[in-house]
């Protein structure tokens, strides 16, 4: 009996282990589709700043809920951070492009962590199982 409850505990542990590493992927999951959510966003907003006219007055963010007046001199070009420190200016078009690229590459990252979180589950459901069963011949 006692080796029955011993391997009745580990798959209890295991199935906790990947309880817990389903949390995580969901956190993961989350804060990807966030990302990816800003930016559609600020793609779209870059069609909206297009129609623009140049000195116009603009709001500015500075942080979340916080902005500044401004008065926009251009509304063909961007400034780009491309890593390393180092910003690039690109058109609109160029923007986009780099913009839309990057969603992709989220929209993939998303498809993947949601194939990790189905697998997962598969398995919890699989270890669920067995620990019925272990249950069941224990009692």
């Amino acid at each position: 009996m006692k080796k029955e409850e011993q391997e009745l505990q580990e798959k209890y542990m295991e199935m906790k282990m990947i309880e817990e590493q389903m949390k995580e992927i969901h956190k993961q999951g989350q804060a990807v589709e966030q990302q990816l959510m800003e930016l559609i966003n600020a793609n779209q907003s870059l069609e909206d700043f297009k129609k623009t006219e140049k000195g116009k007055e603009i709001l500015v963010p500075i942080s979340s809920g916080v902005f500044a007046k401004a008065e926009l001199s251009e509304n063909s070009s961007f400034l780009v951070n491309v890593g390393s420190d180092t910003v690039v200016e690109k058109d609109i078009d160029s923007t986009k492009e780099l913009m839309e690229k990057q969603i992709e590459e989220l929209k993939g990252l998303h498809e993947k962590v949601n194939m990790q979180m189905q697998k997962l589950a598969i398995h919890a459901s699989g270890i669920e199982q067995e620990l019925k069963e272990m249950a069941s011949k224990i009692q």
